[in-house]
């Protein structure tokens, strides 16, 4: 008896059970093609990454990255921020996480916390995820180190 066979009459006792494997085998087969899109969107991220560390590795000390916060924190608001090049790698890594709310986190822990953004943003469960995660970084110094550097000397 063949596998196909075998595989029939297993099927032929109890027809509910094929199209359970059925639907289940529509259903792997479906999360592998997510899967691949998402590896796609993490491999072209990971790119512009690569591009722009390439870009900047050169700069001095004093170079940032303007952030466009326009309408963030209060509504017909002009602002912006800086991203400092020492952190855009570990910010990027939350930024996988979470998304752009990241980068309006970052700019929240940069202005000491003084400022939350408007429109209900400060209660958005991805934006209180990716800050707690960059509050984390910040405690230690591994981003926003001026201002860790400058809590340190407070303390002496």
């Amino acid at each position: 008896m063949s596998f196909k066979d075998e595989y029939e009459a297993l099927f032929e006792e109890n027809k509910d059970l094929k199209d359970k494997v059925e639907l289940l085998t529509q259903q792997l087969n479906a999360n592998d093609h997510l899967l691949k899109k998402l590896q796609e969107g993490y491999e072209l991220h990971r790119d512009r990454f690569a591009k722009l560390m390439e870009m900047v590795g050169s700069c001095s000390r004093a170079f940032s990255i303007e952030l466009n916060m326009n309408d963030t924190f209060g509504w017909a608001c002009a602002d912006s921020g800086s991203l400092s090049v020492f952190d855009v790698k570990k910010v990027f890594e939350v930024y996988l996480k979470h998304g752009h709310v990241t980068l309006i986190a970052y700019e929240v822990l940069n202005r000491d916390g003084k400022e939350e953004p408007a429109h209900g943003m400060a209660k958005d469960p991805s934006y209180l995820a990716a800050k707690a995660e960059l509050e984390k970084l910040a405690h230690d110094g591994t981003i926003l180190f001026e201002k860790f550097y400058d809590r340190q000397k407070a303390k002496e």
